[in-house]
């Protein structure tokens, strides 16, 4: 089970447990980030005080697994065909309710 928090934990896996995440707002950056590790090892530490495994967490090897997230404003699920966004903003203006969509382009987004 994973453990959920600030960030998360995962089980161990092949000898290995995963500890994250980071959210950078507008940062595409794909490249390890020691101070992301040391934000992740804090607020794990912040979660389960007390327990002297978690410090014994070594956040100093440049080991991650690093990407990029999408999400929407509100972080509810979304489904569905992908607008047309050029498209879009000319008919939201006129208040049309057919928006244009990109044939056969489809998203799905959604944390679990």
């Amino acid at each position: 089970m994973t453990l959920c928090h600030e960030g998360y934990l995962t089980p161990l896996n092949k000898g290995f447990h995963c500890m994250g995440a980071t959210f950078k707002r507008h940062n595409s950056n794909t490249e390890f980030s020691q101070q992301e590790q040391t934000e992740n090892k804090q607020k794990l530490s912040k979660c389960i005080k007390n327990k002297p495994w978690v410090a014994e967490i070594n956040d100093q090897q440049a080991q991650a697994n690093i990407g990029i997230r999408c999400t929407t404003r509100d972080h509810f699920p979304y489904v569905g065909t992908l607008p047309n966004y050029q498209q879009t903003k000319i008919h939201y203006q006129s208040c049309e309710k057919n928006f244009p969509l990109i044939m056969h382009l489809f998203i799905k987004i959604y944390l679990f």
